[in-house]
């Protein structure tokens, strides 16, 4: 019985390693899949930067209400964490007065799993 309990952790282990490249593979397009459904309306993104996890966001937005919108779009999305405005100031585009603003936060490429889908998971 000793061995097979090997052989069975064995492939449990495997079968861990492979869900997890699955998710790394899968979470940088869940978390721009995420960024661009937290966009309002009236809002431009104009540079996105990441460096082991930590991004800056910049855009333009027309309005300090929209930024806002935007920011709690992102803090209620699993992939972004510690969302904060760095700067923002009145701008012109075309004749159009706008808000450039400036956003850091922290990236989850994996967010932890709801507790119902990790024991509907368990074999």
């Amino acid at each position: 019985m000793g061995e097979l309990e090997n052989k069975v952790a064995e492939l449990r282990g495997k079968l861990k390693v492979i869900d997890d490249l699955n998710k790394k593979k899968t979470g940088p397009v869940r978390v721009m899949e995420s960024l661009s459904g937290a966009m309002p309306a009236r809002l431009w993104l104009t540079q996105f930067r990441e460096a082991s996890g930590n991004a800056t966001i910049d855009g333009l937005a027309v309005d300090n209400q929209t930024i806002a919108e935007f920011m709690k779009a992102l803090s209620n999305s699993a992939y972004f964490k510690d969302v904060e405005l760095v700067e923002t100031a009145q701008t012109e585009q075309g004749g159009v007065s706008l808000k450039r603003f400036s956003l850091s936060l922290k990236l989850v490429y994996q967010p932890p799993e709801p507790d119902g889908k990790k024991e509907a998971a368990k074999p």
